[in-house]
């Protein structure tokens, strides 16, 4: 018969014992005492922010006809003083949009009638919009009046 050499199967035990008390008990509460301490950090960043803040859109001229370029003005602010990026959306035409455009400039459409422009501004944080319906008129050459 052949005799066996004894296996170190306590010291296998004992160490995966260990592995299994070290994974429960230190490297798991870690994980997680990390985790809510990121979330705790980014709550508390976002609610100091203080929101941007339009206070109005002006449109030059303020009285367009069809097919022309119009200026598109945001009076926008941020009390904590970050960059705004603004969002410029027409319900028809084009209007140029690369994030940073105030003033932008529309393309009307080229049928008279009601439209809505709106205007996003962000903080990169919150973001707040402002619409303003526009009225586009035909454009009517008035004849010359005579000296009569």
């Amino acid at each position: 018969m052949i005799k066996m050499k004894p296996t170190n199967y306590n010291r296998v035990k004992q160490h995966r014992d260990f592995m299994m008390i070290l994974r429960h008990f230190i490297l798991i509460p870690l994980i997680f005492i990390s985790l809510i301490s990121c979330s705790l950090f980014e709550s508390t960043t976002e609610s100091n922010n203080i929101k941007p803040s339009i206070d109005k859109i002006i449109i030059e001229p303020d009285e367009p006809t069809i097919n022309q370029l119009v200026k598109l003005t945001v009076f926008a602010s941020d009390a904590d003083g970050d960059e705004l990026l603004y969002k410029w959306s027409v319900s028809e035409g084009g209007v140029n949009n690369n994030g940073r455009n105030n003033p932008a400039y529309w393309s009307t459409p080229s049928t008279a009638g009601n439209y809505r422009i709106t205007c996003q501004v962000s903080d990169n944080i919150e973001i707040v919009h402002r619409n303003m319906n526009v009225s586009i008129l035909e454009n009517i050459l008035t004849p010359p009046k005579d000296d009569d």
